[in-house]
């Protein structure tokens, strides 16, 4: 932005006609007056080129947020608040980068926004294909937005957890038995299967089932084939 650089001269202490060098001190201001004049011309034209430059900013603000605003309704979200409380997995909008944003966190307020804020935020508006494979446990923890392609190493009976993170997208999951076989997963609702019957994975030991999910962002529509040796 223009900055205003003009730096006016002053007309000094007023003379007064009980002073007996007025006419002079009276001269001496006259004098003053053409470049203190001068310089007032010159701060108005940077003013005015400082109020174009305020007028323009304005405008490309308001572009944005209605921009912002745009995605957000596009995206089926809402534009993130400043000290508004969010809830695991809601969907915001950054207002400065105009990324889709999730809540990855438990429900809380802030003041930093999700692309400042990756802890609580994760950006989910390019969805890379991440392969890892997740942490065997009683409940297998899955967050979609960090794994596209999961792979998970049954140590036991399991149930695989509702996902975090998710989105409308394709993921693809494989599930391996370990050296003993004959572990049983049990999926969270948020997994649909044809007519709602529970997969039959393979059970021999080391043998992978793959399974491929059409997400609509809160259910994760399967097939699978299991009989993978590799």
């Amino acid at each position: 932005m223009t900055p205003i650089t003009e730096v006016l001269p002053t007309l000094g202490i007023s003379p007064s006609r009980d002073d007996p060098d007025f006419d002079d001190n009276a001269e001496t201001m006259m004098d003053r007056l053409p470049p203190l004049q001068q310089g007032m011309d010159r701060m108005a034209g940077q003013m005015n080129v400082l109020a174009v430059e305020v007028n323009a900013l304005s405008q490309a603000a308001n572009q944005s947020a209605a921009a912002a605003q745009s995605a957000a309704q596009a995206a089926g979200a809402s534009l993130w608040v400043s000290g508004q409380s969010y809830a695991p997995g809601a969907p915001v909008i950054d207002p400065v980068d105009l990324f889709l944003y999730r809540k990855r966190t438990a429900s809380s307020s802030g003041t930093t926004s999700p692309r400042l804020d990756p802890t609580n935020w994760k950006n989910v508006s390019v969805v890379p294909d991440v392969a890892a494979t997740l942490a065997d446990a009683a409940t297998i923890a899955w967050d979609a937005g960090a794994v596209q392609v999961p792979t998970i190493v049954l140590g036991g009976n399991r149930t695989i957890a509702a996902p975090t993170n998710l989105t409308p997208r394709t993921y693809v999951m494989f599930i391996k038995q370990d050296a003993a076989g004959g572990r049983v997963p049990t999926f969270d609702q948020v997994f649909v299967f044809p007519d709602d019957i529970q997969p039959q994975i393979s059970l021999e030991p080391n043998r992978i089932t793959m399974f491929s999910f059409i997400c609509d962002g809160t259910y994760l529509r399967a097939s699978y084939l299991p009989g993978y040796t590799r």
